[in-house]
């Protein structure tokens, strides 16, 4: 099973699912325009079961950003409607299972972004069966 044509075809379908905010792999652009989303892979687990079937799981951090804790809030909502216990296949990829791991973690971002001097990120990790 493959991982790249996991986040190929899962990001792609959460694209659009996020009203034309961004989603970028890693770190977004230093010209990147508000709002968007980077995620990072934290891991890509098999869980086997007792028929020996091999069930990846991805770990995928999201980290929300954007001008204010309003349009943050909103940009995270639309991220968890999308991907909280979401099942479906995406061109070569089916997703068993998207669940969220508890904690969500605010962070005030001090930096100059786009003339501005602060942003606000929301951040959220999901676990994400997959077969494709």
């Amino acid at each position: 099973m493959s991982y790249a044509t996991f986040t190929s075809d899962f990001i792609a379908w959460l694209q659009t699912q996020l009203s034309g905010a961004m989603i970028y792999a890693g770190l977004a652009p230093a010209n990147a325009a508000l709002p968007y989303v980077a995620y990072h892979p934290i891991g890509n687990d098999a869980d086997y079961c007792h028929d020996g079937e091999n069930l990846p799981t991805a770990v995928l951090q999201f980290d929300i950003d954007a001008a204010t804790p309003t349009a943050c809030a909103a940009l995270f909502d639309a991220l968890n409607t999308a991907l909280s216990g979401h099942s479906g296949t995406h061109n070569a990829t089916r997703i068993f299972s998207a669940f969220r791991q508890p904690g969500t973690f605010e962070q005030p971002i001090d930096a100059i972004l786009n003339g501005t001097l602060a942003h606000h990120r929301l951040s959220v990790t999901y676990d994400i069966s997959y077969s494709n």
